[in-house]
């Protein structure tokens, strides 16, 4: 199993074709870690999404833009390719700036028995065209998406499997990213200053095949990271249930902001690092005052970093409303030592569905105390 950190894909419809059925694509990551210097992989998979009946294909193109976090693979076996030769298509990845481009084109398909290819059947099951692979320039989200405009889909009318003849379009669904369900999901990720050092904690809410953790920690938001946990916190395994983990890093430097991220380790091996948090150490024991700090960055599409200070213990609420004063999201409700805390929000509700663009109010209550800042969600 791997964990998938979710990324903002935009969904979108054509509907300038004339075919019954339609064409859905979508992209699946197989590895994304976040981390500079890492590998990226999505494979683009393609069904007929409406109307059963297979079709030959005939051609396809798609361009898939993606931002500067990423860089396009290095070597020309960037690509690897489910349709070729033997199904009887030429096809080509097509690396422009910040651009990949891909074009498959039937040459002489052909499944009468006359001894040419006979050529690729989309069906109703999901079947993968190609595997597009970047490396991670930099340690932050990364956003990747078919570029609606340049979907396209034709396909041999199939009656009897006698594909050579006219071939028809087909309207196109760019259906984003498949996000399948994550081996470890988090419930919570935060850090509190402690004394000289800070305390990370972290609260899964189901782990499947979870080996373990190790705490990274950088002096930079892009890093270079360091390992900090000289052995590995053993995970739960396979479970359902919610668990919580801690660590202390202590004699911190005082006047220094602090970076930390996990990397969880799946039973067969696989690493996976979750977005970084920040703390900043500044050498007093304890806050004066209450203080809920404006979230970071603002706007933003996928995680955003939250941090307040307690000066005493207090019970402690911090939840998110809509414009409508509606609370759509709980993100904590327990009593707390004086501290500086942070922790990432993932821009979902309390039913884990990620929250629309718009004007969001991110509160903290706290004992008397009570404070809000605005937020702004843009997708």
């Amino acid at each position: 199993m791997r964990v998938r950190i979710p990324l903002m894909l935009l969904a979108g419809l054509l509907t300038s074709s004339t075919h019954a059925d339609v064409t859905a694509f979508r992209l699946i990551v197989t590895r994304n870690d976040v981390v500079a210097g890492g590998e990226l992989h999505a494979d683009v998979e393609l069904r007929i999404q409406q109307g059963a009946t297979p079709q030959t294909l005939h051609s396809l193109t798609l361009d898939v833009p993606y931002g500067s976090e990423l860089t396009a693979w290095p070597e020309d076996a960037g690509t690897s390719w489910s349709l070729g030769a033997v199904e009887g298509y030429a096809g080509s990845v097509e690396k422009l700036p910040q651009l990949y481009r891909v074009l498959v084109t039937g040459q002489d398909v052909n499944a009468d028995g006359s001894g040419a290819p006979a050529g690729w059947l989309a069906t109703a099951s999901w079947q993968p065209v190609v595997t597009l692979r970047w490396t991670i320039a930099v340690s932050a989200p990364v956003a990747i998406a078919p570029k609606d405009a340049t979907l396209a889909a034709a396909y041999f009318v199939n009656l009897g499997n006698q594909p050579r003849g006219l071939a028809a379009d087909a309207d196109v669904a760019n259906l984003g990213l498949y996000q399948p369900p994550l081996a470890v999901e988090y419930g919570a990720y935060s850090v509190v200053a402690q004394g000289n050092g800070a305390r990370l904690c972290w609260r899964t809410l189901q782990e499947t095949n979870n080996l373990g953790f190790f705490v990274y920690r950088s002096t930079h938001e892009n890093g270079p990271f360091e390992r900090i946990s000289p052995e590995m916190i053993a995970g739960k395994g396979t479970t359902t249930e919610s668990h919580d983990y801690c660590y202390l890093d202590a004699q911190l430097k005082p006047g220094q902001t602090y970076f930390y991220m996990l990397e969880q380790i799946d039973q067969d091996g696989s690493v996976h690092r979750s977005p970084a948090i920040a703390i900043e150490v500044d050498g007093e024991a304890l806050p004066a005052s209450y203080r809920l700090q404006q979230n970071y960055p603002n706007p933003f599409n996928q995680d955003t970093r939250i941090a307040y200070e307690l000066p005493e213990e207090a019970e402690v609420e911090i939840s998110i409303a809509n414009v409508r004063g509606e609370i759509v999201r709980h993100l904590l409700q327990q009593r707390q030592t004086a501290g500086r805390y942070g922790f990432l929000w993932d821009g979902r509700d309390d039913r884990r569905i990620q929250l629309s663009s718009g004007i969001y109010y991110l509160t903290l209550a706290a004992g008397e105390h009570r404070s809000s800042v605005k937020m702004m969600i843009l997708r």
